[in-house]
């Protein structure tokens, strides 16, 4: 059985293709009538049309010159060749970029390039250099473009980097959703200089790294800080860890000291772990030793907590009635309502007149949180800011029972008590 097509009896009626490795990669070099000339010299080529450079240009209205202009840059960026014939004439090829650039690509390749369709059959280098680009392909869930390619080729060359540790790096990089070339070759620039060059050494500095920066972030978390650490307090957390050989508990009640600080910093903890560095060293202890709690050292911590949790409301009280009289007024006023919402409670007076006293009450603490937020103060500014809210820095919840926060307590009870010379 035998298959034909109708053929386009007008090439202008027919397609012209171009290379996708054409638009990304030579399209955005050129100027818009080099363009013209390249992409109306491929209709021709593809159909096998003659026509001169004069004739061209009239077709594109543009200059004859301009014509040739683009022919000579078309050739020297690799995209065609011009052979002059014995007749004067002169053709032009249009070349395979994709061969060109593969074969560019490919570390090693130099002369002129005869395809046989067996360039990568074979072992060695040229098979797992051949393999490891259909796996980054594969991995990425895309082609890469002839400057990838180059680039790829770049770090075998220039780097050093075997096809195994790149396709490490290319889905480490895929790990942190990152699939940019650039960004890979970074990692691999790094990972080569610090000495890492297989792919045990990557996963061994991995889970190193993994372990600090665990350890980084619950210190931060502990201390309330939502961003990174710097490279500075990074050196410093590794000291306390692996110099000094704190654990990760004691370092907990380093953290604890700076409650009620406002801006917790890396200073002030360092100078805690040195202190309790010394005296270890002094009394021949180890490091990690902790003096037990009772719960009467634990009650009297929490009274230490609620008088401090109400002694700084109290200033930040005074503070807003200094510089609002206004906010004074409405307290007075408030607490006033209040007396006399108690006494038509207790005399059993009509609701009408407890609603309007509420109502009343309501509208002023409305009046209090607007003006509080108009002079850039937080609504709830001059409450008491206990550090568990659950239970009011009791230690009991509303059910009768332990807070949660009663195993935290404990861990800074240990380090008020030393602080303070509290014996049980």
């Amino acid at each position: 059985m035998k298959f034909s097509k109708e053929k386009t009896r007008s090439i202008y009626l027919a397609d012209t293709s171009l290379d996708n490795l054409f638009i990304s990669e030579y399209m955005p070099m050129a100027s818009g009538d080099f363009l013209k000339v390249y992409i109306y010299g491929q209709m021709c080529a593809e159909h096998e049309l003659e026509i001169s450079d004069r004739m061209m240009a009239s077709q594109l209205g543009i200059p004859v010159e301009k014509v040739d202009e683009a022919w000579k840059f078309w050739e020297s960026a690799g995209a065609v060749k011009r052979r002059a014939g014995a007749d004067g004439e002169t053709s032009v090829e249009y070349l395979n970029l994709k061969e060109q650039f593969y074969r560019d690509a490919m570390p090693g390749a130099e002369g002129e390039y005869e395809s046989t369709g067996e360039e990568f059959a074979g072992d060695g280098v040229d098979k797992a250099v051949s393999d490891m680009y259909e796996n980054v392909e594969s991995a990425l869930g895309r082609s890469l473009s002839a400057s990838e390619l180059q680039e790829i080729a770049g770090w075998i060359n220039d780097m050093g980097a075997s096809p195994e540790l790149i396709l490490v790096a290319v889905r480490y990089s895929l790990g942190r959703k990152k699939d940019s070339i650039r960004y890979i070759g970074k990692v691999l620039q790094n990972w080569i200089r610090s000495g890492l060059v297989t792919e045990d050494d990557v996963n061994e500095y991995l889970s190193d790294t993994d372990r600090k920066h665990s350890r980084y972030k619950d210190v931060m978390n502990m201390l309330g800080l939502s961003r990174n650490p710097t490279r500075f307090e990074m050196d410093m957390m590794d000291r306390w860890f692996d110099e000094y050989g704190f654990s990760m508990e004691k370092i907990r009640q380093a953290c604890a000291k700076t409650t009620g600080i406002s801006n917790p910093n890396f200073n002030y903890i360092d100078k805690i772990v040195r202190a309790w560095k010394d005296e270890a060293a002094e009394t021949g202890t180890d490091v990690n030793e902790t003096v037990p709690v009772t719960m009467a050292v634990l009650n009297r911590y929490y009274d230490y907590l609620r008088e401090k949790a109400e002694r700084e409301a109290n200033e930040r009280l005074e503070e807003v009635y200094s510089k609002i009289p206004e906010i004074k007024k409405i307290d007075d006023e408030i607490s006033s309502i209040g007396i006399r919402l108690s006494k038509a409670l207790a005399l059993r007076e009509s609701r009408e007149d407890s609603r309007a006293l509420r109502e009343k009450m309501d509208t002023l603490r409305e009046d209090r949180a607007y003006i509080l937020a108009e002079n850039n103060y937080d609504i709830d500014y001059t409450e008491i800011r206990y550090a568990c809210p659950k239970c009011s820095d009791t230690g009991i919840n509303e059910m009768g029972g332990r807070c949660d926060c009663m195993q935290k307590r404990i861990r800074e009870a240990e380090v008020w008590q030393k602080e303070n010379g509290i014996i049980n």
